[in-house]
């Protein structure tokens, strides 16, 4: 097929779309969509030529500029023209589903689609959890043995993960037999599998299945196994260690699943659900042994765990088009040598307004002050305070913390729902949960976004997910790195390619839920709705990831502070920066930073040089009086803009 033909075909088909929304085509969709064309256009041509790895093409595109519709565009385009052209559109839940569907059809027509979930199979559809979770049950169900044959389908990320892992085609990546076209996947999926077991797990495992075959190849395997993790087990050390569990010839023993029945190794005479549970561990442990003959695991003498990892994304399949606005963020995706991230054009966040809010230090690790019930108490008090400090009645919130808070109801009990928002003294106030709400629109009406804490990954976690995708085997020297060393203040931080992937995580989920609010919402020149977010993130992470995070929005500003914390000085690096960007002066002497600081004179050089990129960003530097003309060996902190013109009114 011509490809001229398809991408002018295209490009019409994205202007009817815009028209049917009502607005009129503007340079940054005409951007969008070239960005979006380019990637698929590159991903269908590794099919065409018959590529034999896996490949992506990643398309980091900012949340509201019109990725999603693009891709529903080109589908409609395409498949219009080329009676050979077939798609996947691969999506994380099953409304988003159901929206792109809506989306593609309204273009392509209806009943040109087939969208197979848990909720539209056609047998054994759960009817209460249909209308619970969609408002109704699906009238168009799907035989999913029949994907194959749908020239374009739409499925969740749970199904492709299925499918890579059993790595029995199911129809996502192919049509009557040969490789689709291209596979879309919206949002960032779970590809990488981790389990955590210990040598009893294993023993336990070996031990029922010697009891259903004495004879069994697995055994000798499964002994030796046990024998090192028990050895492992009693040493001492670094916190993290590979944990070889098998030698060379072991390699690929237990692939053949046929080999065992996992469901008659549990207790014949317990009831069906508990066997099925018994049946879940089983191949829990299973799959921990397949992952551990290739020395995918590691073991961590803190948890006192051995876990394992695998990463299901290598289907040689070389189609695949990543749409996620945060796929440059989270690290995963940049360390995995098959995927390819693409340039592309950026949301303009000047109207989005950052603030800082001060964490008292009793409260930075949550999980610890959980355990208390006069701290939680407390910390509940600090979430409902900053937010009423901060915003007035009438003004729309969105707070996100961690789940914890909202099942202990350390805020009392607060609404999911933005059509019925709980009331703080006028404020309509929602909430929402740390690792949950990817792609929703619910809150798109929010003005105001709280985030309290972070979202870290568990560290055995941030090592899979680090090795997994990037393919790299596990050693000594690099689980070193895995340990958690002082960055800044009480800020804690693995190094080398761990760090990429902890602070990605952080950054990507303050990004994903920030983009919940009204700032998701673009207008045709790619700005940002007007927004206020507040976050209690430590400054000199923030400060120099604002350019990633939000692009040309301006820098922080200190939140107002609750009445329930103390307005004394905060000390030390902190305190630097908070008067940093916090002050609208030209010029601050060292004896005043010392007096609202703690900072001593002849320590201030080397406290602003560890700050250094956080300083820059907000436009300060450090200077001695003869440079700005003042008599004296003091050194001052001068803002360069605010100075010059401060010169020149003079």
């Amino acid at each position: 097929m011509d490809y001229r033909l398809l991408t002018e075909h295209f490009h019409n088909m994205r202007e009817r779309q815009i028209h049917n929304h009502g607005r009129v085509v503007s340079d940054v969709d005409k951007q969008v969509s070239t960005v979006v064309l380019n990637a698929t256009l590159k991903a269908m041509e590794n099919v065409r030529i018959g590529v034999a790895r896996t490949q992506m093409q990643a398309v980091p595109i900012g949340t509201g500029l019109g990725k999603s519709s693009s891709a529903y565009a080109l589908i409609a385009a395409f498949a219009l023209l080329d009676r050979e052209f077939s798609a996947a559109y691969v999506v994380p839940t099953i409304k988003m589903g159901i929206e792109a569907q809506e989306g593609i059809e309204a273009l392509l027509g209806e009943g040109t689609t087939a969208l197979w979930t848990s909720l539209h199979k056609h047998k054994g559809v759960d009817r209460r959890r249909a209308v619970e979770e969609l408002g109704f049950v699906p009238s168009r169900t799907v035989d999913k043995a029949t994907l194959g044959a749908e020239r374009i389908i739409i499925v969740t990320h749970k199904a492709l993960e299925r499918e890579f892992e059993s790595g029995k085609a199911d129809g996502i990546l192919q049509f009557f037999g040969r490789r689709r076209s291209v596979v879309f996947i919206d949002e960032h999926p779970e590809l990488l599998r981790q389990v955590q077991v210990t040598p009893e797990d294993v023993q336990a495992m070996h031990d029922q299945l010697q009891r259903l075959n004495p004879d069994h190849a697995w055994l000798h395997v499964m002994s030796k196994a046990v024998y090192r993790m028990s050895e492992l087990t009693h040493g001492t050390g670094a916190r993290f260690i590979p944990a070889p569990l098998f030698d060379a010839e072991d390699i690929r023993t237990f692939d053949n699943e046929d080999e065992v029945s996992l469901w008659e190794m549990t207790d014949s005479e317990a009831s069906d659900s508990v066997r099925m549970v018994e049946q879940a561990g089983l191949k829990q442990v299973l799959d921990f042994l397949r992952a551990a003959t290739l020395g995918r695991v590691f073991y961590s003498r803190k948890d006192c765990q051995f876990y394992a990892y695998s990463l299901h994304f290598g289907a040689g399949y070389p189609g695949f088009v990543l749409l996620d606005a945060t796929s440059e963020l989270a690290g995963l995706v940049t360390l995995n040598p098959h995927v390819t991230s693409v340039p592309v054009v950026h949301v303009n966040y000047e109207q989005l307004e950052v603030f800082s809010m001060e964490m008292p230090k009793g409260f930075s690790k949550v999980k610890d002050v959980l355990k208390q019930a006069r701290l939680s108490a407390q910390y509940g008090q600090y979430i409902k305070e900053s937010v009423l400090a901060n915003t007035q009645s009438g003004d729309e919130v969105l707070i996100v913390v961690h789940k914890d808070v909202l099942s202990m109801e350390l805020v009392g009990a607060i609404s999911e729902n933005p059509s019925h928002p709980t009331d703080w003294d006028g404020r309509k106030v929602n909430a929402q949960n740390w690792g949950a709400g990817v792609g929703s629109n619910k809150y798109r009406d929010k003005t105001h976004v709280f985030m309290f804490g972070s979202y870290y990954l568990p560290r055995s976690t941030t090592i899979a997910q680090t090795h997994g995708w990037s393919e790299q085997p596990l050693s000594d020297s690099q689980l070193k790195q895995a340990e958690s060393v002082r960055v800044a203040g009480n800020w804690y931080a693995p190094q080398g390619a761990f760090r990429q992937v902890h602070d990605g995580n952080i950054l990507r989920w303050v990004k994903q839920l920030a983009m919940r609010g009204k700032a998701r919402c673009v207008d045709g020149n790619g700005k940002c709705f007007p927004m206020k977010l507040f976050l209690t993130m430590d400054l000199e992470m923030l400060l120099p990831n604002m350019h990633r995070l939000f692009p040309r929005a301006p820098m922080p500003k200190a939140a107002e502070l609750p009445s329930c914390v103390s307005p004394k000085g905060v000390q030390g690096r902190q305190g630097l920066l908070r008067m940093a960007m916090s002050s609208n002066r030209a010029c601050i002497s060292a004896e005043e930073i010392q007096s609202a600081t703690g900072i001593v004179t002849r320590n201030l050089g080397q406290e602003f040089k560890a700050l250094g990129e956080p300083m820059q960003q907000l436009g300060w530097s450090l200077v001695p009086a003869k440079e700005i003309g003042l008599a004296g060996r003091m050194k001052y902190l001068i803002h360069k803009d605010r100075f010059i013109k401060q010169k020149l009114a003079a």
